[in-house]
């Protein structure tokens, strides 16, 4: 009896747990959105100047890098961290936008970014999902809790089987020194 419930309660706890992940899915595309919003912002002046020299923004980074002038060789490495952070940024977001229903755990793993993840974990707010994805990911929860449950109670099944098989021994000793 106490098994079944152990197995109810790691079903629902995995259903519900795992149904929660597109909502989060969303919040963390788009806080990766607004990321990708400011790095381009941030960079927006250095692109139009390599635009206008008809270079491309590395080019023009390794030409300020090189030619600039004092200021200019000062904030060259800053651009040159916020543009490479820009392209970070948007693999990620293509990646993420355009992942499928069932690749979304592999990419959001691949492209995790831990600040990122953190900060809207810090904000999320558990969901109801009626939705068949919502679904889908409860029933993988539910799964996933089963073999949990499953895995984590194998060792007390082994551990009650061999004290059961000492005590039918151990019983069956009893009778045989009873009828000497």
């Amino acid at each position: 009896m106490l098994g079944r419930v152990y197995n109810g309660v790691c079903a629902s706890l995995g259903a519900a747990a795992s149904a929660q992940f597109p909502a989060f899915y969303t919040q963390y595309l788009q806080r990766v959105s607004g990321q990708l919003d400011q790095a381009r912002m941030d960079i927006a002046g250095v692109v139009e100047s390599a635009r206008n020299r008809g270079l491309s923004v590395s080019e023009y980074l390794d030409e300020v890098a090189e030619h600039g002038d004092e200021y200019s060789q000062e904030w060259e490495p800053g651009a040159r961290t916020t543009y490479e952070a820009l392209q970070n940024l948007e693999a990620a977001y293509t990646a993420l936008r355009t992942a499928d229903v069932f690749e979304r755990p592999a990419v959001f793993f691949m492209h995790l970014r831990a600040d990122t993840a953190q900060a809207a974990l810090y904000d999320f707010t558990p969901a109801l999902p009626l939705s068949m994805q919502g679904l889908g990911y409860a029933g993988a929860g539910v799964l996933i809790g089963i073999v949990f449950a499953w895995i984590s109670e194998r060792p007390l099944v082994l551990l009650r089987n061999r004290l059961r098989a000492r005590g039918m021994r151990s019983r069956g000793e009893e009778k045989r020194g009873e009828g000497v």
